[in-house]
């Protein structure tokens, strides 16, 4: 028989087996659920990492139909219809045409890269692409547009004139210019550095499109070379409103250097380009009044130079008193001084006969 002391004794140690055995079974159900849960995270991650493959492996399907397809594909462009394939593709042109003699000597990537030059890297991908053969130097060859100022200074105080074969200053010149890159390999320095010839020239349509001609120390530069009239390649700056735009003020320092006595074509267009000029810089004008006339596609129409001298113009016209009144209506004077002229001009007309 136990006595209470014992009972009470085995109570408390059956009460401390207990409370281990809850324990121990606690911690290794807690355990348990942790392993769960951090299996269940590695579940997790199995399957998004399987969902990734899956969509990884169906891309890869699709490249490796689109890459079946793009050989079916590429099977049909080749050298002979690779420029009419690049026409449909949106590439930036520069608007420049290809034409002149020689010119259907050019390769066709280099008419392409003559055209496409401001999309150039992806042109050359394309050939690439489609095995379109090119020398390695083309990717180094640049337009003269893009020349830098270094490059720029070397060619206005080239040794040599500038002139290219058959007066084709400004167009027509294509052909020329590819003898005188090919020449060369492309490398801008000795393009630039070759003479002028019927070998080897730079468009000047090209050259006067290069915007840094605007940065004041570049324009200094034309301005010395005019004045210079070392080389008569000075001037064909003046046809540069042709390609870029000049300031008020670039456009007056021009016109002062306007020769008086031979005027080529160039002085002509950039004058009737600046109709106002005359009024602008009336000193200009003095140089050009024994060449004011009523034609009104002249370049010295009467109407372009100062008002003082349109009167005198009109006053000393070799024509009937209509004629002088139809020459004082185009006038952009006032009515007033309009009619304040035309009475005047009738005065002295009628003087005339009585």
């Amino acid at each position: 028989m136990y006595n209470e002391e014992e009972f009470v004794e085995e109570n408390i140690f059956n009460s401390k087996i207990n409370e281990f055995i809850e324990e121990e079974i606690s911690n290794r159900v807690s355990d348990i659920k942790i392993q769960l849960e951090n299996s269940e995270k590695e579940l997790i991650k199995t399957k998004k990492k399987l969902n990734k493959l899956e969509n990884e492996n169906e891309e890869l399907k699709k490249i490796q139909s689109q890459i079946e397809m793009f050989k079916i594909f590429k099977g049909l462009v080749n050298k002979n219809n690779f420029s009419n394939f690049t026409s449909y593709l949106n590439l930036k042109s520069n608007g420049f045409g290809i034409s002149g003699m020689d010119s259907e000597t050019i390769p066709d990537w280099f008419k392409l890269l003559f055209r496409y030059y401001e999309d150039r890297e992806k042109l050359f991908v394309l050939m690439d692409m489609f095995n379109i053969e090119y020398p390695i130097w083309a990717k180094d060859f640049k337009m003269p547009y893009d020349y830098n100022e270094e490059e720029l200074l070397l060619f206005i105080n080239s040794k040599h004139d500038k002139y290219i074969t058959n007066g084709c200053i400004f167009e027509g010149n294509t052909g020329f210019f590819w003898r005188n890159v090919r020449a060369n390999s492309g490398k801008t320095k000795d393009i630039i550095n070759s003479k002028s010839s019927f070998e080897q020239a730079i468009p000047w349509q090209l050259i006067l499109s290069n915007p840094l001609w605007l940065n004041e120390n570049m324009f200094l530069k034309i301005i010395d070379v005019i004045k210079n009239k070392k080389y008569s390649f000075g001037n064909y700056f003046y046809a540069i409103q042709d390609y870029i735009k000049i300031s008020d003020e670039q456009i007056k320092e021009m016109a002062k250097l306007l020769p008086k006595d031979r005027l080529f074509d160039v002085h002509k267009k950039f004058i009737g380009t600046n109709k106002d000029i005359f009024k602008i810089v009336p000193n200009l004008a003095k140089g050009y009044f024994d060449k004011i006339n009523d034609n009104q596609y002249s370049t010295f129409y009467y109407l372009n130079f100062p008002v003082k001298k349109q009167i005198e113009f009109i006053k000393n016209y070799n024509g009937g008193i209509h004629s002088k009144f139809d020459l004082v209506k185009k006038m952009d004077i006032s009515k007033e001084e309009k009619v304040k002229l035309i009475t005047e001009i009738a005065g002295i007309e009628i003087e005339k006969v009585s």
